[in-house]
């Protein structure tokens, strides 16, 4: 028995009657302390064995049984809540600790006396539960109000309330509405390869990408027992996964991932939309309304679908709801320009505040949606084209001669060529169309000249505030003349169309308020490749910055084919800063296009610089994100429609598919000092210098070529 170790058994019986020796020969320390017999006589301390806690039974010298305290011991006190106790010289059970409670996340735990510990689960509502989901205030989101209708089962209707049984229970849509939430959905059929790719992709990439006020609903189109079986399996993948997580965000994640057991085509609203569309996804937005899902495939996986495409729909319902929300908070007033028509290219007119309200207005902003027609993605243009709205000149002077007669065109009769009285078969409107020849005689029987209209000279005054010459021509039945036919070339908005989607876009075109001080109205000409039902929208504001309006527009730099002699065109421009000047912006629209045909890919997949020299200051625009692999992914929040028909992730030089081509716009203000003259010079480079294409040799594609439009404008 080695030094510090207890004795037991036998020995401490013996040590005990040794000490009870002691007792009986020096006597108690207290000189009326006995003690007691507590039994019959005994030889053993066996015999005079006690069941009461912290004492021990002895054997006297005389033989009886008697009662010590068993100091030292190790008791239970009978309370569960503590640990460790010893018995005490006076035979007393005491001196534990409190036990461990453990702080569970999720769980609320305590210790009784009598029950010792025990955890339950959180209250969901408890701010100190770690599980709970986060609210619409601390993720910084709006809340809407749930919607009472009228309800739907197309995409763009409002969704009524439903039902759906989980693996975990029912789940109902208005009870668990937050008024910030998205929900996506999204279905499996073991015959078809496109739900197989999504239910077997990869759960971390998904999950990792996800907005936190989104739900996630799997559901099967089988029925019984296999949708259950289906819906197992993927709870079986996502639980895979979610065991390697920290516990508080895998039980975030099971309130936010749900598996339906009932068979899809048979939920309530849903069903309906699933039976009349039949699509492997689809979405509930924040504003309650059913949602398209476009195509989930992956463009770096060779399109195979994937579940992590569900998250960019999310990504992008919040952006919509955030867009709307900043709308509102301008407290525009909105002027309609399209609306609603079926339009690829057309003109529409517009009417502005009088000259003294626009006066009043500092801020621009044009709201652009572009609808497909039914059903949905299938109507919309295949391809990523430029989209142009046009701002028209308009004639100096009203049409005094809409009813001044005046020669019409008269367009040409087409006869034929006849020698000596004989038709030869050659087309003719008159003899000098036909063969001269001295010896036979040529003439165009029947046939006569085209007259040209009457025109006259008029002016126009140019959106840049330039006045430029045109003509107006004599009417078709020669009973007046027209309008003066004015141009409508100068660019007021950019946009790329996405691959098979439409969308909604804003974007700031304050600067060109310049354009629009006289009031009154004006005309727009929209130009695209495929036609859309049109809306466009410009909204007037006042930011509040008390730096003036903007006033007068110096034109500045074009672009062109990019290339080695690209910057030769380019002259330094002198502008006059008049004194009045209360803010100098430079504002431009750049994107770059072509792509294949040459090494580096440029324009459209390069990071190709734009160069603007104010004085002395240079101002570079560049594009970094061109090239990259998800670029136009990372600009959803900025407008990018997600899951395109096409290689819609890929950054782009200055714009994405899906998007709104920005105006770059830069206050130049500590450049160009009011009451100077400025000189304004520019450059177009690659990797800091001119670019020299190198061809690919690839039989695709074409050439680089940026397309830009600059001006310096004046703010007073």
């Amino acid at each position: 028995m080695g030094d510090g170790q207890m004795v037991s058994g036998s020995h401490r019986s013996f040590v005990l009657a040794i000490f009870l020796v002691f007792l009986l020969a020096c006597g108690s320390s207290t000189p009326d302390e006995v003690v007691p017999d507590v039994g019959p006589g005994c030889s053993t301390d066996e015999e005079c064995a006690t069941e009461k806690p912290c004492m021990a039974g002895v054997c006297s010298a005389e033989g009886s049984c008697q009662e010590l305290p068993d100091e030292g011991a190790t008791c239970d006190d009978g309370d569960a809540c503590t640990a460790g106790e010893v018995c005490s010289a006076e035979g007393s059970c005491g001196g534990g600790t409190a036990v461990d409670i453990p702080d569970e996340p999720c769980q609320t735990c305590s210790c009784s006396p009598d029950a010792g510990v025990s955890c339950e689960p959180m209250a969901a509502n408890d701010p100190a539960n770690a599980c709970t989901l986060p609210s619409c205030e601390s993720l910084g989101f709006s809340e809407v109000a749930f919607s009472e209708g009228p309800y739907g089962s197309n995409y763009g209707d409002i969704v009524d309330d439903f039902t759906v049984n989980t693996l975990a229970g029912s789940w109902n849509l208005k009870e668990r509405w937050t008024g910030c939430d998205t929900y996506l959905f999204v279905m499996y059929h073991p015959d078809y390869e496109y739900p197989n790719e999504l239910w077997n992709s990869d759960i971390g990439a998904f999950l990792n990408s996800s907005p936190e006020n989104t739900h996630y609903f799997f559901l099967s189109y089988r029925d019984g027992n296999d949708a259950v079986t289906d819906v197992t399996a993927m709870q079986t993948n996502v639980e895979a996964y979610l065991s390697t997580l920290e516990h508080s965000a895998a039980e975030q994640w099971r309130q936010r991932l749900h598996y339906v057991t009932d068979q899809a085509w048979t939920i309530g609203t849903l069903g309906s939309l699933l039976q009349d569309r039949g699509p492997w996804a689809f979405g509930i937005d924040r504003w309650q309304q059913f949602a398209e899902v476009g195509t989930l495939g992956d463009v770096l996986q060779n399109f195979t679908a994937v579940l992590r495409g569900l998250t960019f729909e999310s990504r992008y319902y919040n952006h919509q709801v955030e867009k709307q929300a900043f709308l509102d908070a301008l407290g525009s007033t909105a002027i309609p320009s399209f609306a609603g028509e079926r339009v690829a290219s057309g003109y529409a007119d517009f009417v502005l505040p009088d000259a003294a309200e626009l006066a009043t207005y500092d801020t621009l902003h044009l709201e652009l949606s572009l609808g497909c027609g039914d059903p949905m993605y299938e109507d919309c243009g295949e391809w990523d084209y430029l989209v142009y709205a046009y701002l028209c000149d308009e004639p100096v002077d009203t049409n005094a001669y809409v009813e001044q007669p005046c020669q019409p065109h008269v367009p040409a009769v087409e006869a034929t060529c006849h020698v000596n009285g004989a038709s030869t078969g050659f087309a003719c409107t008159d003899d000098s169309d036909c063969e001269e020849d001295p010896e036979t005689v040529w003439t165009c029987e029947g046939g006569a000249p085209a007259v040209d209209a009457e025109t006259m000279p008029c002016s126009c005054n140019t959106a840049i505030g330039t006045v430029a010459e045109a003509v107006q021509t004599c009417n078709e039945e020669g009973t007046g003349f027209d309008d003066c036919a004015c141009s409508c070339g100068t660019e007021f908005g950019r946009w790329i169309t996405a691959y098979a989607r439409g969308g909604r876009w804003v974007s700031d075109a304050s600067p060109l308020l310049a354009m629009l001080k006289d009031g009154g109205t004006r005309t727009l000409r929209f130009n695209s490749s495929y036609s859309y039902w049109n809306d466009l929208i410009l909204h007037l504001s006042n930011s509040g910055d008390d730096k003036g309006t903007p006033q007068d527009l110096v034109p500045l730099f074009g672009g062109g084919s990019f290339n080695e002699s690209y910057n030769e065109k380019y002259e330094p421009i002198e502008v006059a800063i008049p004194e009045d000047a209360t803010k100098v912006v430079l504002y431009a629209v750049i994107s770059g296009h072509g792509w294949g045909s040459e090494v580096e890919n440029c324009a459209e997949f390069c990071n190709h610089t734009h160069h603007f020299t104010v004085g002395t200051t240079e101002f570079v625009k560049d594009h970094p994100l061109a090239g990259s692999a998800e670029g136009c992914v990372q600009q959803i929040e900025q407008g990018t429609i997600p899951n395109q028909f096409g290689t819609w992730p890929y950054g782009r030089g200055g714009w994405c598919a899906g998007k709104q081509v920005d105006p770059w716009i830069v206050d130049v203000t500590s450049a160009a000092t009011p009451g100077s003259t400025v000189s304004v010079s520019y450059r177009g480079l690659f990797q800091g210098a001119d670019y020299v294409p190198e061809p690919s040799n690839s039989g695709q594609g074409f050439g680089a070529n940026i397309k830009m439009d600059s001006y310096l404008v004046i703010y007073k």
